[in-house]
């Protein structure tokens, strides 16, 4: 049926025409890559595994188990868009590209600062509320609570930047860069694992996550962009500081969530907190593209409306 019915649609193609594999001349590099990103995501679970006791890795998986989620859901607003900004490369539409990507990080900063400054808060109570009546092994670990969602912060702050490689397909050009990322979470997390157990673990996927971020802000500008990277440079910083003022009433006022209706509540409050602060320090940072997003988003939503109508 699908062989019918792609001769009756597609009748114009031309079946013993010769394939074009220019598309797969890339396929190893791709394939190479994906393996190191799995190696980036799953060295601390074989580290921990490697270097610490069961009860220590259940403890890992606890919390990997929630900034899993969190990288989960921030995934969902950027599916897609690599191929968008794809487009727009290839067209060399290079003012165009620069004025799309300034406005998607404005968005996924404002969104990340409010997601991620909230999990710093919220996750100790959660852990504690998830693990309740568990004895064998002390769940609540705040260094390494901060650490591991320290981590989480610093593989997502990257993604405008490392989207755009994706986007230009310049897997091959960036090969080595991935290879020296991959080294430093091995190398470091079982240096640091050794003596300092899973915050040491993590600290080395954080100085991992770290060098890719500052390699990212050079690479992406110069071959892709074409444009200066400190914009991208004070919006991370902005992020930084949406964190700490977004985790600050935390430090006068204690949470003492005691069951996870409490808890939701104690989330949604510090949910508007973040969504004051950020908006607040958007508009004061880059006022011009958070107003540009906001008239796009709301011609979207105008554009859905209108249709459901008509």
């Amino acid at each position: 049926m699908i062989l019918a019915y792609g001769k009756r649609k597609y009748s114009y193609l031309d079946p013993s025409a010769p394939p074009d594999k220019t598309a797969l001349q890339k396929r190893w590099d791709v394939i190479y890559q994906q393996i190191l990103g799995a190696v980036q995501v799953g060295a601390p679970t074989v580290i921990s595994t490697v270097l610490l006791n069961l009860k220590m890795v259940s403890v890992y998986s606890v919390y990997n188990m929630v900034v899993s989620g969190i990288n989960s859901v921030l995934s969902i607003f950027i599916s897609g868009l690599p191929a968008g900004f794809g487009e727009l490369i290839a067209k060399r539409e290079d003012e165009n590209l620069r004025k799309t990507v300034s406005q998607f990080e404005v968005a996924y900063y404002f969104l990340l600062s409010i997601t991620y400054g909230v999990t710093f808060v919220m996750i100790l109570p959660f852990i504690s509320l998830y693990t309740k009546g568990i004895t064998d092994v002390n769940y609540y670990y705040p260094l390494f609570a901060f650490v591991i969602v320290l981590n989480g912060l610093l593989y997502n702050i990257k993604t405008p930047q490392s989207m755009l490689i994706q986007s230009a397909g310049m897997y091959k050009e960036t090969r080595w860069r991935v290879t020296i990322q991959g080294a430093i979470i091995l190398i470091f997390g079982v240096a640091l694992g050794i003596p300092f157990g899973l915050p040491g673990i993590m600290i080395g996927s954080c100085l991992s996550n770290l060098y890719r971020t500052v390699d990212l802000l050079y690479f992406t500008p110069k071959y892709i962009t074409h444009t200066t990277p400190w914009k991208s440079i004070l919006r991370m910083a902005v992020v930084m500081i949406n964190l700490g003022l977004i985790a600050l009433p935390s430090f006068i006022w204690k949470i003492n969530a005691t069951s996870y209706l409490s808890w939701v509540v104690y989330a949604i409050v510090y949910c508007v907190w973040a969504l004051i602060v950020v908006t607040l320090t958007t508009l004061l940072i880059d006022r011009r593209n958070f107003l540009a997003l906001l008239a796009r988003l709301k011609g979207m939503f105008r554009r859905k409306a209108l249709k459901s109508n008509s």
